[in-house]
């Protein structure tokens, strides 16, 4: 059986080719940053001249928090993703695992993949660290070693076995730090260069990354984003990542996938019924005979005011003729 077992490990390492261990090992670096806190500016546009949006996120472990400066808030866990749509008269909705699709992380991921993807860091919730890199349909393998960026680096480049050819810069020596990669299929080329930067801890992280989309080999379109501040393996408040970090008051309604409940403050409830809602407002009409007798009040008093403008209007008339 132990004998089995070696031989079966043995061949599943002989599978894995130095291109893909160097990948795996650029996986394995992202995944050590078990939890932390970044805030980043994105920058669309080929002229640069745009504002940009801030973004910032939080996250621990697969537990990823996304807030921006509109009073938006994604939260996306194992079991079920939050939301909080605007600031003044915010919208609170949560999705159960089962309930959205699956894979899907609502246009949340896990930051340890910037610049791990040659696509626009708006796609990048489509992609998870362990499927970004290290595909085992590669053909034509090539490892050499090559200076990017004033730094020594392994260029490895494959084709995949659906049609794209891929090449990735790795820096072994600043914690397999991923300089560059690019894939190219029909004409298009995207690609993503990263600028690292050692944050507290000792830990290399991008600080300035450019996505470029090149169509038989004119630029088309690009995107920077620039980490503003980044921390690593700090504790996070595990409340963040809840519905509470939230902020809902008291009596707001939040949809839980599609039904409406009732936040009281402390917990989710579910609506009162119509019925005990109209019990509720019967029990509040005033009985028949308290409103006859309202009504004989008010006419006794109106009478009593018309005889008053009526005396008034004679005695006037009386002393003044």
């Amino acid at each position: 059986m132990l004998t089995s077992f070696l031989i079966l490990a043995a061949l599943a390492t002989s599978d894995i080719s130095p291109g893909m261990q160097l990948e795996l090992d650029a996986i394995e670096t992202r995944k050590a940053l078990r939890s932390g806190e970044i805030e980043v500016t994105v920058v669309s546009g080929l002229d640069g001249q745009s504002d940009g949006f801030k973004l910032s996120y939080r996250w621990d472990q697969s537990k990823v928090r996304a807030d921006n400066a509109y009073g938006h808030r994604r939260i996306v866990t194992d079991q079920q993703a939050i939301f909080r749509l605007g600031e003044s008269d915010p919208h609170i909705q949560i999705l159960d695992r089962n309930y959205f699709v699956a894979n899907a992380t609502e246009e949340v991921f896990h930051p340890g993949l910037l610049g791990m993807v040659a696509v626009p860091f708006t796609l990048l919730d489509s992609y998870t660290l362990d499927g970004c890199m290290a595909f085992s349909d590669r053909s034509d393998e090539s490892v050499k070693d090559v200076e990017i960026q004033g730094r020594d680096a392994r260029h490895i480049s494959y084709r995949r076995a659906v049609g794209s050819e891929l090449q990735i810069w790795i820096a072994p020596s600043i914690n397999y730090a991923v300089l560059r990669c690019q894939a190219s299929v029909d004409g298009l080329t995207q690609s993503v260069e990263s600028d690292y930067q050692q944050f507290e801890g000792g830990i290399w992280f991008p600080h300035a990354v450019k996505f470029q989309e090149f169509r038989d080999g004119d630029l088309k379109y690009e995107q920077s984003v620039i980490v503003n501040s980044a921390k690593f393996n700090a504790p996070i408040n595990p409340t963040t990542f809840s519905l509470v970090s939230l902020s809902p008051k008291s009596g707001d309604i939040v949809r839980r996938n599609g039904e409406r409940l009732l936040w009281n403050g402390d917990e989710l409830i579910d609506l009162p019924d119509e019925s005990e809602i109209q019990k509720s407002d019967i029990s509040r009409t005033p009985p028949r005979s308290y409103v006859r007798w309202l009504l004989i009040a008010n006419a006794v008093f109106l009478a009593v005011f018309a005889f008053f403008v009526l005396w008034r209007r004679k005695e006037n008339s009386t002393k003044h003729p």
